[in-house]
């Protein structure tokens, strides 16, 4: 289900504008200013929207078992349930070509409803090459801070293996993932220190960076747990650790919530906002001119949620949105 945002206002009575909700408001008309209702588009503000650019290994790993297509699944999931309200982007690594310890390039920039080019980004490649991890967690968050003037930013790295492809490393020292070898090959080297150290950097730089460890990354949980917290996005300490589809998708679902947006920009302004009823699934959300726990114009075209309401919306599920003017004429 999508996020739908729908605002119900008057044809009439939309003139004008009340530039704090803890204005003193007149009182309300004795009939409502409108004859009918009219849908009128809201939208997450832009200062309120995400960036979250997903970083997916597609390295040969992901072979294993049903690794790629249950990657797949989810982020299909997920996009498709909050493009709404997040702006989803998608970089594959390594890229495609003949260097498979190439860093990944971003197929899919982030924006709203990307839920279909993300989609067919991912149907167009298959699991290939090594793991260049740092090289694409910096590609990546260059790219965001280099493209997007406004934050916030937020990479989310979803991988299983251990990460690779460092050239400068010692081949007949360096820790060597299980089945690989790394005698004579330093690509096939744990980058454990340059790794963590990427995602430290892109955090003092304002990019936070989620890590989504899927079967394959057991042995390697304290670093991965270690990116987490330099990435500013761990949970008591650690990473998003999965074992299967369903819990592939529990954790995006969690990683989003915190980024679904409570500022809403309305297509046009509302005067008599004391006849305005805005509802979540259904249920009416109280006005409260505090701005504690309800809904409070900010601007005549800009409504924000606050409290139990803006929780709401970030439970990690699909939720529907709307607002209107009350026009019956019955109305006390």
């Amino acid at each position: 289900m999508r996020t739908h945002l729908t605002l119900l206002l008057a044809l009439t009575g939309l003139i004008g504008c009340s530039s704090d909700e803890l204005i003193a408001l007149p009182p309300p008309p004795a009939q409502p200013p409108c004859q009918e209702s009219v849908l009128l588009a809201i939208s997450p503000e832009l200062s309120a929207t995400s960036n979250l650019l997903l970083v997916v290994d597609r390295s040969g790993s992901m072979n294993t078992d049903s690794r790629w297509e249950e990657m797949q699944s989810a982020v299909k999931t997920i996009t498709r349930e909050l493009e709404d309200s997040v702006a989803f982007g998608l970089m594959l690594f390594p890229a495609a070509g003949l260097n498979t310890c190439g860093p990944g390039r971003v197929g899919v920039e982030p924006s709203l409803h990307n839920a279909n080019a993300i989609a067919r980004e991912l149907e167009q490649w298959s699991p290939l090459g090594g793991t260049p991890t740092a090289l694409s967690l910096k590609q990546a968050g260059d790219y965001l801070l280099r493209t997007f003037d406004t934050g916030p930013h937020y990479l989310l790295l979803a991988t299983d293996g251990w990460p690779g492809c460092n050239g400068n490393l010692n081949p007949q020292t360096c820790p060597c993932p299980p089945e690989a070898v790394c005698g004579i090959i330093s690509d096939n080297c744990l980058d454990d220190v340059r790794t963590a150290s990427t995602v430290l950097q892109l955090r003092e730089q304002g990019v936070y960076t989620f890590v989504v460890g899927i079967p394959g990354t057991e042995e390697i949980t304290d670093l991965l747990d270690a990116m987490a917290v330099a990435g500013g996005t761990a949970v008591n300490g650690h990473h998003y650790p999965v074992t299967n589809e369903a819990e592939l998708i529990g954790a995006l679902r969690s990683i989003t919530a915190d980024l679904i947006p409570c500022v809403y920009d309305l297509d046009a302004p509302v005067m008599t906002p004391q006849w305005v009823e805005v509802r979540i699934d259904g249920n009416t959300i109280p006005r409260d001119s505090t701005r504690q726990n309800g809904w409070a114009l900010l601007d005549a075209d800009r409504l924000a949620l606050f409290g139990q309401a803006c929780e709401t919306m970030r439970d990690g599920s699909a939720h529907q949105l709307e607002a209107y003017i009350d026009c019956d004429p019955e109305r006390p």
